[in-house]
C-alpha cells in the first residue's frame, strides 16, 4: 500500500510539472506571436518645400519616431541620425498610430528615412517599461526615400485618381497606366472607399496597395470626397490623412503649379434622409 501511494504521488507530481511546462511553453509561444510589428505604412503626407509628415501604425501601443539621413551615399549608420518623435506638447505619445511632422528640410532635396515603434509594456506614474522595437528595414533593402517640393522646378507632373471605392486592383491598374513612378506626386481626389466603416477597410481597400506601390516614397495628397464622410470611421479621417494640417483644405506648390486642395464634403444637404442626422457641415 505504501509503495502504491508513493508511486501515484510521483505520477501526479510528474504530470503536474509536465502540464506546467507545456503551459509555460504555450505562453512563451503566444508572447512570441504578440511581438510588436509595423501593421500599416509608413506613408508620406503633406510633403512641402521644407517639411514632411510620416504616418504609420504598429500592432501594439508604443512610442514612435523617425530617423532622417541625407541621400549622400554614406552608410545609413555611419553616424548617429537625428530622431524625430511622435509627441504631444513635449511628451511622447503611447499609441498604435504614429504621426511625425518634420520641418527644417531643404527644398528639392532627397532624404532617406526609417520609422520605429517601441512597445510600451507599462506606464505607471513616473515609471515606463519598454519592450521590443519594430522598424522599417535598412539592411535587407535600400532605406526608404522621399524628395521635398521644389518651387524652382520649371515643370511638374502629377497623377490624380478618384472613385476607387475599395477596389485595390483598379488602383494598381490605374497607377500603372498613369506611369506614377514618373510623376512628381499622386493626388487622391475622393471616394477611395464607399464607406469609412473602420481602419481595416481603409487600408485593405486602397492604402495597403498604395504603400506597396508608391506612398512610402512618393508624395500623396488626399482630397476628401462625399463617401469619406460616411461611416463610423469618418471622424478619424484626419488622424491618417493630412494629420498636421489645420483643415482638410489647404494649398501646396510644386514647380510652377500651386495646388489648392478643397474639402468636398457631402453632395446633398445635411437634412437628407441618407445621412440619418449625423452631418453638421456648418462647422467646417
Amino acid at each position: 500500500m505504501f509503495f502504491r501511494d508513493v508511486y501515484m504521488k510521483s505520477l501526479v507530481s510528474i504530470w503536474g510539472r509536465g502540464v506546467l511546462g507545456v503551459f509555460f511553453l504555450l505562453c512563451m509561444g503566444l508572447g512570441a506571436e504578440a511581438q510588436i510589428k509595423l501593421l500599416y505604412g509608413p506613408y508620406l503626407q503633406n510633403v512641402k518645400e521644407t517639411e514632411a509628415t510620416f504616418v504609420w501604425e504598429a500592432t501594439v501601443p508604443s512610442v514612435g519616431w523617425v530617423e532622417i539621413a541625407p541621400n549622400d551615399g554614406s552608410h545609413y549608420y555611419g553616424e548617429v541620425r537625428p530622431r524625430y518623435f511622435d509627441t504631444v506638447n513635449g511628451v511622447k505619445r503611447t499609441d498604435t498610430r504614429h504621426v511625425v511632422h518634420v520641418s527644417g528640410l531643404h527644398p528639392g532635396t532627397t532624404y532617406r528615412y526609417r520609422v520605429y515603434a517601441q512597445e510600451v509594456l507599462q506606464h505607471e506614474g513616473h515609471y515606463v517599461a519598454y519592450g521590443r522595437i519594430a522598424a522599417t528595414d535598412v539592411y535587407g533593402r535600400e532605406p526608404l526615400r522621399f524628395t521635398t517640393s521644389d518651387w524652382s522646378k520649371p515643370t511638374t507632373s502629377f497623377l490624380m485618381l478618384n472613385d476607387i471605392h475599395g477596389r485595390q486592383q483598379h488602383l494598381a491598374d490605374l497607377l500603372a497606366a498613369g506611369q506614377h513612378t514618373k510623376q512628381d506626386l499622386v493626388i487622391f481626389n475622393g471616394d477611395m472607399v464607399s464607406t469609412m466603416r473602420d481602419k481595416q477597410g481603409v487600408f485593405e481597400g486602397f492604402m495597403n496597395e498604395s504603400v506597396r506601390l508608391f506612398a512610402s516614397e512618393q508624395p500623396m495628397y488626399y482630397a476628401r470626397g462625399n463617401h469619406e464622410t460616411r461611416g463610423a470611421f469618418a471622424t478619424s479621417f484626419q488622424d491618417y490623412f493630412s494629420p498636421c494640417e489645420q483643415h482638410l483644405y489647404y494649398a501646396f506648390r510644386q514647380g510652377p503649379v500651386c495646388f489648392i486642395m478643397l474639402d468636398c464634403g457631402e453632395d446633398k444637404p445635411d437634412s437628407d434622409l441618407e445621412y440619418y442626422g449625423i452631418l453638421n457641415s456648418a462647422t467646417l
